[in-house]
């Protein structure tokens, strides 16, 4: 198991609310790694994940916003 598979079993969240708050946080994490390679040049996409609760229901970054300046309030649902 790689270091990062290890820490994610090991951050399990306890309820839904704690595993989107988590799913979100790593999805802003992931957009600010891909601002930081520069994968982030002219209109780069989005990033999806989707919420633990609701099915088909998924968290993407906001067209226009830098990903190295997403925030998780700027993720829209």
């Amino acid at each position: 198991m790689s270091g990062l598979a290890a820490g994610a079993a090991a951050a399990a969240a306890a309820t839904v609310a704690e595993e989107r708050l988590q799913r979100q946080r790593h999805l802003v994490l992931a957009l600010r790694i891909f601002a930081k390679h520069n994968f982030d040049r002219g209109n780069a996409g989005h990033m999806t994940v989707n919420d633990p609760e609701l099915p088909g229901h998924f968290w993407v970054n906001p067209l226009g916003r830098h990903f190295a300046l997403m925030r998780r309030s700027d993720l829209h649902s």
